[in-house]
């Protein structure tokens, strides 16, 4: 079957996936960042396009190219902020992403002809997550300021919600790191095993 035939029928399969008309899907149309599929709507569309094509999908880490769902704020709230100021956080968080990566119909389209997962090569385009936001930086600022200037048992009940929201996406961040760090090392041993293909 040829490169043709076999593009046809993923984009084919990703039009009926995603609601987005054939006509508008290309070789290098990214999944998730042109067709806004994530979470659920990714994880179906690579057990239909498995199905579809026969692919061994057993070298695949799906977290690299799909969020969770539901997810808590994205991908953490508080990863940026801890990783603003903490070197060492900043350092773990980055080598617990680096399997995070663009898919696109091309990605597809190669592993559908070899039957079996090709790592894309490519490096992701999105700004690194672990930067800090000055958006975030404000608000941060705001609710130490709104802490402050607050009294009586209002600031209490505050002081222990905001606390308490912080732990809980604490942990959801490093939960999340350690599966990201885990999903890499996944893809790495998998693609080292088997013949390197570009994307």
């Amino acid at each position: 079957m040829g490169h043709q035939r076999h593009f046809d029928r993923v984009r084919g399969l990703v039009s009926g996936q995603s609601g987005v008309p054939e006509h508008e899907i290309t070789l290098e149309t990214r999944l998730l960042e042109d067709l806004g599929m994530d979470g659920d709507d990714g994880h179906e569309l690579l057990e239909a396009f498995a199905d579809e094509f026969g692919v061994d999908m057993s070298g695949m880490a799906r977290l690299n190219y799909f969020g969770d769902e539901p997810p808590i704020w994205g991908i953490s709230t508080l990863i940026p902020i801890i990783a603003c100021f903490n070197k060492r956080f900043r350092t773990y968080a980055r080598h617990a992403m680096r399997g995070r990566r663009t898919l696109t119909v091309r990605s597809l389209v190669a592993s559908a002809r070899a039957q079996r997962w090709i790592t894309p090569t490519q490096r992701p385009s999105d700004a690194d997550p672990t930067e800090f936001s000055v958006y975030l930086a404000v608000l941060v600022l705001i609710v130490i300021a709104l802490t402050i200037f607050m009294v009586g048992p209002v600031i209490i009940v505050f002081a222990v919600t905001i606390s308490m929201f912080m732990a809980l996406n604490f942990f959801h961040s490093l939960s999340l790191l350690r599966r990201l760090d885990a999903a890499a090392t996944h893809e790495e041993q998998a693609f080292s095993h088997t013949p390197s293909a570009k994307d």
